[in-house]
């Protein structure tokens, strides 16, 4: 996830790389499990949730 580092998930989910129906689900940061809202950052060695259409896969490992 490093190409998403260090942004919050509004940024990332606006730049419009991504399929308007991604939706953050959590993040796992060490033993805690985040609940993320738009401010949320996303951080080097974070593990994201993330639910989607299937067709929108291959869009979704572009970005992140």
């Amino acid at each position: 996830n490093a190409k998403i580092a260090g942004k919050t998930v509004k940024e990332i989910a606006y730049n419009g790389d991504v399929p308007e129906d991604l939706l953050f689900v959590a993040i796992i940061r060490g033993e805690n499990l985040i609940i993320p809202r738009g401010n949320t950052k996303i951080r080097r060695g974070d593990s994201i949730i993330l639910m989607t259409r299937s067709s929108n896969i291959s869009d979704i490992d572009l970005v992140i």
